[in-house]
């Protein structure tokens, strides 16, 4: 697993192909359908099946060798917000670098256990984030997108 500055999205982005809004910050969804969505969190019922709906979203992902889970947004909901535990799993990656300066999480297949756990803590701190897969240096053509508003979105390429 390796974190990654703003820079380092964007060089990681531009070389597989992946569209960013560079006035929001974030990637482009056109050209993509939700082909999956769903709620969590309070949106259904109490928390506590932010695993289960992570391990959904990643389950729904296409084969990938590489996947970047970029934080986009923070801070909507403060109350729900556990920064010592997210702070916690960085620090076991050996990450010190906040995740204002840091905001990617890089993972290959040998990390999916790391991309559950981060996706998970997404989830539960009601963060906005982009899970972009990719393959063979590419894209792919399958992409989730997590809300603050306690909702995912799987999306495919049409």
């Amino acid at each position: 697993m390796e974190f990654l500055e703003w820079n380092q999205i964007h060089e990681w982005c531009g070389e597989r192909g992946i569209f960013l809004d560079l006035e929001r910050n974030e990637p482009v969804h056109s050209g993509f359908d939700v082909v999956t969505h769903g709620l969590f969190g309070q949106a259904v019922q109490q928390k506590g099946q932010e695993f289960e709906v992570a391990a959904w979203l990643i389950e729904n992902l296409a084969d990938w060798d590489e996947c970047l889970l970029w934080i986009t947004s923070w801070g909507v909901w403060p109350s729900s917000e556990d920064w010592p535990a997210y702070y916690r799993a960085r620090g076991e990656q050996s990450e010190r670098r906040s995740i204002d300066t840091a905001p990617g999480h890089l993972f290959t297949t040998v990390d999916r256990k790391l991309l559950l756990q981060f996706s998970e803590l997404v989830l539960k701190n009601a963060w906005d984030a982009h899970i972009l897969p990719a393959v063979d240096g590419h894209a792919s053509n399958r992409r989730a997108v997590i809300s603050h508003d306690e909702c995912v979105d799987v999306l495919s390429a049409h």
